[in-house]
């Protein structure tokens, strides 16, 4: 039903039950002649024969439309629906530089949604491109040991100092390159 049409039935509404109020007010104080009824029920009508007292105390008007503002307040807490929000945390600290979706925007998977300048990235970078000289140095030197074995020059000792040294800086790489793909980064190969 539209707004205008309810209002208008709630008005009516309100007048025919000021109407029987008041006919019950002044039927109380004037007796009613006993032949005429004073409503008369036809389906949904109430019907006042002409010869009703109640007759005298109705105004019939037409109905001008009007708003009426009945404010109200109710306790109410807005969330947003669970079912669609996902809380997004970033893998590492920092400041977000660059924002690229605002409230409200739909987002799809892969979509990137802010740039954040992370002191922990840089340091994780730093870290690798370390963790690859070292590698790159302790490899250099393992193939000079090797070499100098193989012509006995070196001593075992030597060779296998040089082994470890390699075998630490392998893993210091792998290690530094493991973070920076748990942080989305691409590691560098010697």
């Amino acid at each position: 039903m539209k707004k205008a049409t309810l209002l208008k039935l709630s008005l009516s509404a309100v007048l025919v039950a000021a109407a029987l109020r008041l006919y019950a007010t002044y039927a109380s104080e004037t007796p009613a002649p006993a032949d005429v009824p004073s409503l008369v029920h036809e389906g949904d009508l109430l019907r006042i024969p002409e010869q009703s007292p109640l007759r005298r105390s109705l105004t019939v008007a037409a109905i001008d439309e009007q708003s009426i503002a009945a404010p109200f307040t109710l306790p109410a807490l807005v969330e947003a629906d669970p079912a669609r929000l996902v809380k997004v945390t970033p893998p590492l600290a920092g400041r977000i530089v660059s924002l690229n979706k605002q409230l409200g925007d739909e987002v799809k998977a892969g979509e990137v949604l802010f740039t954040i300048d992370a002191p922990d990235m840089a340091q994780a970078g730093a870290d690798n491109a370390k963790a690859q000289s070292a590698l790159s140095l302790a490899q250099r030197n393992l193939a000079r040991q090797r070499e100098l074995a193989q012509s006995d020059i070196a001593a075992r000792r030597d060779v296998e100092q040089a082994q470890g040294d390699y075998d630490s800086a392998a893993a210091e790489a792998a290690r530094a390159a493991a973070r920076l793909a748990q942080l989305g980064a691409h590691a560098a190969g010697p």
